[in-house]
């Protein structure tokens, strides 16, 4: 279990939390399942079982039950990285606190987190537990705050008269989420056609590049949309728009965007 091998001193929960974040931001794959149960961490290195892990955009498999540590929305919408960040933060209060976080005394408000926990992680976990899933820090924001851009310090030694060392620049490390691609897209209707490709993923009509945060496009009325691989076309609604994370193929951009 989790908060039997977690070392709470801040330095070392500092580095397990910024694994996990990592962990949590695969490309085009969400966990779907971060509990403590599911992790072991001893000193620095974290175990997480990946058997849950399921597509992105794609919807939670019925023989999968909603738990405590499941984002709220888990139980009707699609499969979402937000709902492995909110699964995150409740983790990561019970890691601390050994305690999950308590329910807010409006059914809607967003759960109490203790304000005892140290920072960065009172910040980190008040933004994954966020009922509205567009509001919740992404794994990106998560691991920003647990390594903040270095600060440019002067390079040691003496300047020749009447000339100054320039600072040295110290450039971040590269990190494996700069290179995810966020996409609108839709899911093409026809079914058969594509259950013959794959049997178990809806195939995804790219139509713009978004980026994490941006709200869902306030788009005018059903629009039609061609799919890009069996050629049909199929009119859609704003509801039907979700967010992918992950790369696609070159598409060109709906006029509608």
């Amino acid at each position: 279990m989790l908060r039997k091998t977690w070392d709470t001193s801040s330095l070392s929960v500092r580095s397990q939390q910024k694994r996990l974040a990592k962990c949590s931001g695969l490309k085009g794959f969400a966990h779907s399942h971060i509990k403590p149960s599911n992790i072991m961490a001893i000193g620095d290195h974290v175990k997480l079982a990946f058997d849950t892990a399921l597509p992105l955009g794609e919807p939670r498999p019925t023989y999968r039950p909603v738990d405590a540590y499941d984002a709220p929305e888990a139980g009707t919408a699609l499969v979402a990285g937000a709902g492995d960040v909110w699964s995150l933060g409740m983790t990561l209060v019970e890691t601390l606190t050994q305690h999950p976080p308590a329910s807010s005394p409006e059914n809607q408000g967003d759960p109490i987190v203790p304000p005892t926990l140290p920072q960065p992680f009172l910040d980190i976990t008040r933004h994954c537990l966020r009922r509205d899933p567009l509001l919740r820090w992404t794994t990106e924001q998560i691991a920003d705050c647990l390594n903040p851009a270095p600060v440019q310090v002067p390079a040691p030694g003496v300047a020749p008269p009447g000339k100054k060392i320039e600072p040295k620049k110290i450039e971040p490390a590269a990190e494996m989420w700069q290179d995810i691609h966020y996409t609108w897209v839709v899911l093409c209707k026809n079914y058969f056609f594509h259950m013959q490709q794959n049997l178990f993923f809806s195939h995804r009509i790219p139509l713009a590049y978004t980026d994490p945060i941006s709200p869902v496009p306030d788009v005018e009325g059903p629009f039609k949309v061609r799919c890009d691989d069996c050629g049909k076309t199929y009119v859609y609604k704003r509801s039907d728009l979700r967010r992918y994370e992950g790369e696609v193929p070159k598409f060109t951009t709906h006029p509608l965007f």
